[in-house]
This record gives C-alpha cells, sequence and structure tokens, in this order.
C-alpha cells in the first residue's frame, strides 16, 4: 500500500478542492438550481461522488491496514455511493421532463460507471488481491471526471 500512498494524498487533495469550490458554486446558483426540475438531485450526486473519494483516500491512507480492512473500507463506500447516486438518480429522472429523461439516465449510466468499480476493488481486496487497488484508482479518477462535468453543468449551463 505504501506505492499508493502519493496518489491518495493526491486524490484526497484534490476531492476536497473540488468539493470546496462545488459549494460555492452551488450557494452562487442555488435559485436556479432548485428551480429546475432534477438539478437538485444531480448536485447531490455530484456531492456524494466526491465525498466518496474525499472518504474512501483518506480512509485507504491509515497506516499498516491489510487487505481485509481496505477491502471492507472500499466496499462500504462503494455501496453506499451507488445507492445514494442511483437513488438521487432515479430521483432526478422521476421529477425531469419525458424530454430531458434520457440525458438523465445517460448521465445515471456514467455514475455507474464510475462507481461500481469501488465495489469490485472492494471485493478484490477482501480477496486479498492487491489488483482491487487499481479497479479503486480507477473509480476514483473516473468519480471525479464525472463530478467535474457534473460541476460544469450545474455551474455554467444552467445559466445559458
Amino acid at each position: 500500500m505504501e506505492a499508493w500512498h502519493d496518489f491518495l494524498v493526491a486524490q484526497v487533495g484534490a476531492s476536497a478542492a473540488l468539493g470546496g469550490l462545488l459549494f460555492v458554486g452551488l450557494s452562487l446558483n442555488l435559485e436556479k438550481i432548485v428551480s429546475l426540475a432534477g438539478v437538485a438531485e444531480r448536485a447531490q450526486i455530484t456531492l456524494v461522488m466526491i465525498l466518496a473519494t474525499l472518504l474512501l483516500g483518506s480512509l485507504l491512507l491509515i497506516p499498516r491496514q491489510e487487505f481485509l480492512p481496505l477491502g471492507a473500507e472500499g466496499l462500504a463506500v462503494g455501496i453506499a455511493t451507488v445507492a445514494m447516486g442511483t437513488r438521487f438518480g432515479l430521483r432526478a429522472m422521476h421529477a425531469s421532463p419525458p424530454d430531458y429523461r434520457g440525458r438523465v439516465f445517460l448521465s445515471l449510466a456514467f455514475f455507474w460507471a464510475a462507481t461500481l468499480p469501488y465495489i469490485i476493488g472492494g471485493l478484490l481486496l477482501l480477496a486479498g488481491h492487491d489488483s482491487g487497488m487499481y479497479w479503486i484508482a480507477g473509480a476514483i479518477c473516473v468519480s471525479l471526471i464525472k463530478a467535474m462535468l457534473d460541476a460544469w453543468v450545474l455551474l455554467i449551463e444552467i445559466n445559458r
């Protein structure tokens, strides 16, 4: 796990910075975000994804952990993230106008592609395979990309 230290430190810092910027941006556009159907839920999904990268990165930085706790952390964060994001995504789909639901579903599918690897990585680590860290690293990177794209929509696109 020592080899993952620098990567995890960088991801925790990036997640914390992105989360802070997102909170500021959301507060600036709050009235518009809550007035548009499904947009508040998209903000919730984005915050959940950033929180997952921040929380899991922080947990994985705890020194001298064996595969069992590492896997349990990855699995727990992954399951919670997928469950909460799916709930918010389905609420967004039901709240959105019918002609917008396809876009909401694509966003939800991208969310699943970003976050399901947390669960796979956690399961691999629980089974004693260090390859689980690569799945978690991929989930962190794709989650941050998805969060950045969502942040752009929430902060810029809703004002067009």
